[in-house]
């Protein structure tokens, strides 16, 4: 499918939309019955953005990736709040926290750990204010 472009001498362009690959050098003005010649016409501008969210979710397949933008932004993070110098990523750095990153991405994640562990303070701490 694609949409075509003819223009009538009288009312101007049309954009009519073809279904089949045979698209016809004239087409009769709907209007005044006369010829319409196809124009040959420059393509859509297509403007794709990202989102944030788009790019996190791309960081997050490499841990490589994910590293440098947490260093990236860390840095940044502290020259705006702390009045920092900007800090000189190495390849060391980011070796090491892209191995972090893979290693707490392969450890399962468990969203109960948080509320278990408080549960068991409380526990312990009533176990040894009763004795």
């Amino acid at each position: 499918m694609s949409i075509q472009v003819y223009e009538c001498k009288k009312h101007g362009q049309v954009e009519v939309l073809i279904r089949s690959l045979d698209i016809p050098p004239t087409r009769v003005c709907s209007k005044c019955g006369l010829p319409m010649p196809n124009v040959i016409s420059a393509p859509a501008i297509v403007d794709v953005r990202r989102t944030w969210n788009d790019k996190a979710n791309d960081y997050r397949h490499d841990p490589y990736t994910q590293a440098k933008a947490q260093l990236r932004n860390l840095d940044r993070e502290n020259q705006e709040h702390q009045g920092t110098r900007p800090m000189k990523i190495t390849e060391p750095m980011l070796q090491e926290a892209a191995k972090r990153i893979d290693e707490d991405n392969r450890r399962p994640v468990d969203p109960l750990a948080v509320p278990k562990r408080a549960h068991r303070m409380q526990r312990r701490a009533r176990q040894q204010t009763q004795v």
